[in-house]
């Protein structure tokens, strides 16, 4: 008997691939879950997120003279997007009825 025929006998008398098989689940089931609970924060949290939006843009725009108006505005519209797509993955029973969280529109160009 080899030194691989030796370890492949050990791998399977330790059932490392049952092992590794039910902790990759384990993992997925708890990306799933801080996803989900990301997005329900996301969700509860958007009329903070545009206080803030809105006061980091104003700074900016009073700052710069608003100069630099139209990218702002631009930079606050990909945020927005992304709160929204994340605010989209929250649990199922917390998301209301309507398209499914991937058909969110693409932010203005």
């Amino acid at each position: 008997m080899t030194i691989t025929d030796t370890l492949k006998q050990k791998l399977d008398e330790l059932e490392i691939e049952r092992h590794v098989t039910e902790a990759a689940a384990e993992i997925e089931r708890a990306v799933i879950d801080a996803v989900e609970k990301v997005g329900g924060l996301a969700h509860e949290r958007r009329p903070d997120i545009e206080g803030w939006l809105d006061k980091a843009s104003e700074a900016i725009n009073e700052r710069t003279e608003g100069r630099y108006a139209d990218q702002v505005a631009g930079v606050r519209s990909q945020i927005e997007y992304g709160v929204d797509k994340v605010a989209a993955q929250r649990a199922a029973d917390e998301a209301p009825a309507g398209p499914p969280a991937g058909e969110i529109p693409p932010p203005p160009a």
